[in-house]
């Protein structure tokens, strides 16, 4: 089984096929080199694949916060973000 995934530094401009890493509790997407404008994508299966597994450290919190101000939102980020903010308060 895959539990970490590190996939910063590069050059990603569309996050996906991750659909079968159901038990992944660490991604580190930070720094991606993108041209000026351009957004990172996250396809929503992905997301939600990921979203039963990963886990909410300080340290993932801190990346996904700096990475969610390069995104273009979709409906899977804000479920996503919300599983987060539910795992924090609850």
């Amino acid at each position: 089984m895959l539990y970490c995934r590190y996939l910063g530094g590069n050059t990603i401009v569309v996050l996906e096929g991750l659909e079968m890493l159901s038990q992944l509790q660490e991604l580190h997407i930070e720094n991606q080199h993108l041209t000026n404008g351009e957004k990172m994508l996250f396809d929503d299966r992905s997301l939600q694949a990921i979203a039963v597994s990963i886990c909410v450290s300080p340290e993932f919190i801190f990346t996904f916060a700096s990475v969610l101000q390069s995104i273009v939102m979709s409906m899977s980020v804000i479920c996503l973000s919300a599983r987060i903010t539910r795992k924090l308060h609850g």
